[in-house]
């Protein structure tokens, strides 16, 4: 590879030889495109998914696929997207190894519909069809859940209320919206009497709050006027500094 001066890359299987070959984007030159020979390997092999989705998500964008080989298995979660402007293929590639058959494929659709496969050969691309899949059956959850809802007597009585923005009026190729991904929290034990306690911030003109544990478990909102004259920022991330001989947040 030569001296350039690159900042973005993609995969995708161009020749359709069952490995993903590598483009590499380059500043006021030609990319770069590097053919993966990989399938000249001896007892190497693979399995590859594409999604066919429903109308307003044709490509299956959020579709999951879990593969399973004898005692192992894979996972792949299909987000093309990376970065602001970058994509890679849509495509969920698996590398098996020695394996040429996959026991059982199980595919979650971003709508919770599934299906389900098995015996599956290698060295194909498959086409998922969500006209194919199903609901998904939950006969086999656990009955009993190992954490349980404490939120009402806990004492947190914290509302994030965030600001309407439309993100991709001014940057159309976002992939989510930036401005609405809730509030930023960091916990720290402020008073010293070995309890965590949290701070979570909040959106412009809209206060945040530290909200202190107490010895049953619940919490208690603390300087409530402090935070009342510092909603005229917006909190973008919270970080504890504690030094032995005092205690400050930050926020930016």
């Amino acid at each position: 590879m030569k001296a350039s001066w690159s900042n973005g890359a993609s995969t995708a299987d161009l020749d359709g030889d069952g490995d993903l070959d590598y483009v590499v984007n380059t500043i006021d030159d030609y990319a770069f495109v590097y053919q993966n020979e990989s399938e000249k390997t001896p007892d190497n092999h693979y399995i590859q998914f594409v999604c066919s989705g429903q109308e307003k998500n044709p490509l299956g964008v959020g579709t999951s696929v879990m593969i399973y080989t004898d005692s192992s298995k894979q996972y792949q979660y299909l987000n093309p997207t990376q970065g602001i402007f970058s994509s890679v293929q849509h495509l969920l590639h698996f590398g098996l190894g020695s394996h040429t058959t996959i026991d059982s494929v199980i595919v979650r659709w971003p709508d919770g519909m599934s299906q389900k496969l098995t015996n599956v050969s290698a060295n194909q691309r498959i086409t998922l069809k969500h006209g194919d899949a199903s609901e998904l059956k939950r006969d086999d959850a656990p009955k009993q859940t190992m954490f349980r809802n404490n939120f009402l007597a806990s004492g947190l009585k914290f509302r994030h209320t965030e600001n309407y923005n439309v993100d991709f009026e001014t940057t159309f190729l976002l992939p989510w919206s930036l401005s609405d991904l809730g509030p930023l929290m960091a916990t720290a034990d402020v008073n010293k009497d070995g309890w965590t306690d949290v701070y979570v911030g909040n959106s412009f003109n809209k206060p945040g709050g530290l909200y202190t544990q107490q010895a049953d478990g619940t919490f208690k909102l603390i300087s409530r006027e402090a935070w009342d004259i510092d909603s005229v920022y917006e909190d973008h991330g919270a970080h504890f500094l504690m030094p032995i001989w005092m205690v400050t947040w930050t926020c930016w």
